[in-house]
């Protein structure tokens, strides 16, 4: 029988053997991804499924805290398999501006996106519809309320000293032992040709509220820790509950031009604070990634009777 005597190079590819060129991808919060591609013998192909399963460490022991969360495979020439690994996971060892260990602290910086609307909200609703709460809109002294409360009676007030602004009431009416209060009706046009006043109220029956809106996602590596924040949704926030930067913070605590100022009988009934509106969490890779909106408080605060404070701040 002949010898084999020809030499062998190059890997026989019993196990994945990764390629150069692979890459790590930071986005500046605290989270990397990476990409790894790696060959293998084809008759090793079923056994892909095993070998790249989900929170499989990276191959470079520098980046083990990176888990994989995505694997493809490709079949190429010469009976050798091709897989694209993408794994994810926190910056360790002086990531981020002050060195920090994101892995050891379990989460990511908050990305933070702030959009600004204005919906249209009942005028009963605002803040200086009876009494001047919102000292914010008297900057040069004092003003009137919108409609003030009703006359004792109900129905309407002539006089445009007193009622500036033409508030009608429905009358207030007793019968059988009960009172049907009076309820607001509107502002009404002018209703003399003396009259010439202009009021510019007259037939407003909403006005435009301003919301700020921020949209948060951070990513921990423990998935009690991101569901404790999504069970958040209908209570307000300092924004401590969601790490929120200072900057951001101050949307809701004051420091900017825009803050609002209330007399203290309104302020002592609010939250000047953010409002957990909407959260979802997601399985990313070896991680959970979370999504929340908080809504600044606007106008009129948040009523403390209905919206519970977060016990994370």
């Amino acid at each position: 029988m002949p010898i084999d005597t020809s030499t062998k190079y190059g890997n026989d590819l019993e196990s994945p053997v990764v390629q150069p060129g692979w890459t790590i991808d930071s986005d500046g919060f605290g989270m990397l991804q990476s990409t790894v591609k790696f060959k293998w013998a084809k008759i090793y192909i079923a056994q892909f499924p095993n070998w790249f399963h989900r929170g499989r460490s990276h191959p470079d022991s520098a980046y083990s805290q990176l888990k994989l969360f995505k694997a493809t495979m490709t079949e190429e020439k010469g009976q050798v398999i091709s897989i694209v690994a993408e794994y994810c996971g926190l910056a360790t060892n002086g990531g981020g501006e002050s060195g920090t260990d994101y892995n050891g602290r379990g989460y990511s910086d908050p990305q933070v996106m702030m959009t600004a609307a204005a919906a249209a909200e009942s005028i009963q609703a605002h803040p200086n519809f009876i009494h001047i709460n919102c000292t914010s809109l008297a900057p040069a002294g004092p003003i009137q309320p919108l409609a003030g409360p009703p006359p004792v009676n109900g129905g309407f007030n002539d006089d445009p000293l007193v009622n500036p602004n033409r508030a009608a009431w429905t009358p207030k009416i007793a019968g059988g032992g009960l009172v049907n209060n009076c309820q607001f009706i509107g502002f009404l046009p002018n209703q003399s040709a003396t009259d010439t006043t202009p009021n510019i109220k007259a037939g407003i029956k909403s006005y435009f509220k301003p919301q700020n809106t921020l949209r948060i996602l951070i990513y921990f590596t423990e998935q009690e820790e991101a569901l404790n924040r999504a069970s958040l949704v209908g209570w307000v926030t300092d924004g401590n509950s969601y790490y929120l930067q200072d900057e951001y913070k101050k949307f809701a605590t004051g420091g900017y031009s825009g803050e609002l100022e209330y007399s203290s009988e309104w302020y002592s009934q609010i939250h000047k604070s953010f409002l957990v509106t909407n959260a979802s969490v997601e399985r990313f890779g070896a991680m959970w990634k979370l999504t929340a909106d908080l809504m600044v408080s606007g106008m009129g605060g948040w009523d403390i009777s209905l919206y519970p404070k977060s016990l994370l701040d």
